[in-house]
């Protein structure tokens, strides 16, 4: 019966174990698209893809930003995106296969598109919010080729 218990105890550690090195590699992975994200200057203005992003204000002092990613006539696979802005914050950036499961997105099927959304605190208008938002958006095309896209948005006025 011991033997069982110590059985039973060698495993939930190693199950532990692996569970925090995934989450690791997950949390290096978001951190490293996020410093690449902040340091980069060149930007595609055209995509595989359509990409809006929309300001909404939610509250008094908060501002909804959504990051809109529809398929044109192309099959995305295995897509991972995150987006960050300019603002400061200590929230995580809104992403997709990161830390969940990447998705795809089939010119077959009935999703249409990914939506990353993320929130600002501010009591500036929209209009006069000097935002600039960056977005990485990785994937599989029909060839099996990895592409890799960076977007850049800006709501400067000034």
């Amino acid at each position: 019966m011991k033997l069982f218990s110590k059985i039973i105890a060698i495993g939930a550690i190693i199950l532990l174990v692996v569970a925090c090195t995934k989450g690791n590699i997950k949390k290096e992975e978001y951190i490293h698209l996020v410093d690449k994200l902040e340091q980069s200057d060149k930007f595609l203005t055209t995509f595989p893809f359509n990409i809006e992003v929309k300001l909404t204000r939610i509250l008094d002092d908060e501002v909804s930003y959504k990051v809109i990613i529809d398929k044109k006539d192309n099959n995305l696979k295995q897509i991972k995106a995150i987006a960050i802005h300019n603002m400061k914050t200590t929230d995580i950036y809104p992403s997709i296969g990161i830390f969940d499961k990447p998705i795809d997105l089939l010119v077959n099927q009935d999703k249409k598109g990914i939506i990353l959304v993320g929130y600002i605190k501010t009591k500036k208008d929209i209009k006069d919010l000097e935002l600039e938002i960056k977005v990485y958006v990785e994937f599989i095309n029909d060839e099996g080729k990895l592409i890799k896209n960076m977007y850049k948005y800006q709501n400067m006025t000034k």
